[in-house]
Formats: structure tokens, C-alpha cells, sequence
């Protein structure tokens, strides 16, 4: 599933290990891609920074599985987003 937000998420993933966004897909893997332990919590870092989120702490510790392809954290923090967007009231209108 495309997200509106892939191209944006793949350029931060991307970033951390040098690898061109345009050959960065969903389906890559973050350990084929050079991502080690401390990329990964840096990227966290910045995606949360980036898109006013909170990526649980144990988002990847519960199901190895989980997160283990760029799509997977795409899909993750696009769900994130459009939950925080769910809880922020619509303005009021006087």
C-alpha cells in the first residue's frame, strides 16, 4: 500500500546509510540495507522529530518481523500520523 508520505520516509531511512532514495524501495530490508541498531534508533529519532509522533519504544523488540522492510516503517509511521491527526480537535469556529 502507497503511502503519501513514502518518498519522504524512504529519503530519511535512505539517508542513514547513503543509499540513493530513488533505489531505495519498500520491499528492501533495513539490514540488507546497512541499517545497524544505532541507524535505526537514529531514524526512529528523526521520523518521530519530523512527523510529531511517538514510534513505540518496543516497536520492533515484540515481533522481530514487524519492522523489517522499509514498508514496514512506512506503513508504521503512517499509521502513527493519521492517528495523532484522528486526536487533534477540529478549530472551533466562533
Amino acid at each position: 500500500m502507497k503511502s503519501p508520505y513514502d518518498a519522504e520516509i524512504i529519503g530519511i531511512i535512505s539517508s542513514r546509510v547513503k543509499i540513493d532514495p530513488t533505489e531505495f524501495t519498500r520491499e528492501m530490508t533495513l539490514d540488507s540495507a546497512g541499517l545497524d541498531s544505532i541507524d535505526i534508533i537514529e531514524t526512529v529519532f528523526e521520523l518521530e522529530d519530523r512527523f510529531k509522533i511517538a514510534i513505540p519504544f518496543n516497536a520492533n523488540a515484540q515481533d522481530k518481523e514487524k519492522l523489517r522492510t522499509a514498508g514496514d516503517v512506512i506503513d508504521l509511521v503512517t499509521q502513527l500520523i493519521v492517528e495523532a491527526d484522528a486526536l487533534v480537535p477540529a478549530p472551533s469556529q466562533a
